[in-house]
């Protein structure tokens, strides 16, 4: 038998904060693994179509810990975003300040045809 590497570790993604829409439509979750990112994704039951949306590495436990929430309409999905690796290496890269670095967000995205309708940065967990 093969012996696992600390490097294929980050082969394994695993799904957190999985949410049930008010009228069993849709589910959110969130899709990761510990050392690379990860993506929030919003699927039709009934015809299988996925929305998808980039997110950090989950290493965090705040980025673990949150979940994706429905509206109380149903029309909409709250979903937590975090920056992604690329995002935070480029800020690196420009050298920004710590309050112009990246930051979490809540996007809210509209069901029936999977458009972010706005995003709010600078919101942590859900």
């Amino acid at each position: 038998k093969k012996v696992l590497t600390p490097a294929e570790y980050d082969i394994w993604r695993s799904a957190s904060g999985v949410s049930l829409s008010p009228d069993g439509a849709y589910l959110a979750y969130l899709v990761g693994s510990e050392g690379s990112d990860g993506e929030a994704v919003v699927r039709n039951v009934a015809t299988g179509a996925e929305y998808r949306f980039p997110r950090g590495s989950a290493a965090g436990v705040a980025a673990l810990g949150s979940a994706p929430r429905f509206a109380p309409s149903g029309k909409e999905v709250l979903l937590p975003l975090t920056p992604t690796k690329a995002q935070v290496e480029k800020a690196k890269a420009d050298k920004l300040k710590a309050d112009e670095q990246p930051k979490p967000a809540l996007a809210i995205v509209d069901l029936a045809t999977g458009k972010e309708l706005d995003r709010t940065a600078g919101v942590g967990a859900v």
